[in-house]
C-alpha cells in the first residue's frame, strides 16, 4: 500500500466552498478527487478554511507559534504547509 497524499487546504470562502451543494462540492474535495484518481493513491484532505479568513487569520488561529526568519509570516506558513503536503 503507498503512502497517502496529504492535502492541506488554506483559504477562505472559495476554499470552503460557500454556496457548494454540499462540502463534497468545493474546490478542495473536488481536487482531491481528481487526484486520488490520477495517482491512485489516497488522498488525505484537510481543509480549515473559513468564511473571510486572510492568511493572518489563519496563522493567529492555526499557527501562533510561527516564528519569522528573515521573511514574512504568510511565506513561512506556505512553506511549513508545503512540507506537511509533502510528507
Amino acid at each position: 500500500m503507498s503512502t497517502p497524499i496529504r492535502y492541506l487546504a488554506l483559504g477562505d470562502s472559495y476554499t470552503i466552498g460557500t454556496g457548494a451543494s454540499d462540502e463534497w462540492h468545493n474546490f478542495p474535495s473536488i481536487l482531491a478527487h481528481l487526484l486520488a484518481g490520477a495517482t491512485r493513491t489516497e488522498v488525505v484532505l484537510t481543509n480549515p478554511a473559513v468564511n473571510g479568513f486572510t492568511t493572518l487569520d489563519l496563522i493567529a488561529k492555526d499557527a501562533p507559534g510561527l516564528r519569522v526568519r528573515g521573511g514574512h509570516r504568510h511565506s513561512q506558513l506556505v512553506r511549513r504547509a508545503g512540507r506537511c503536503a509533502i510528507r
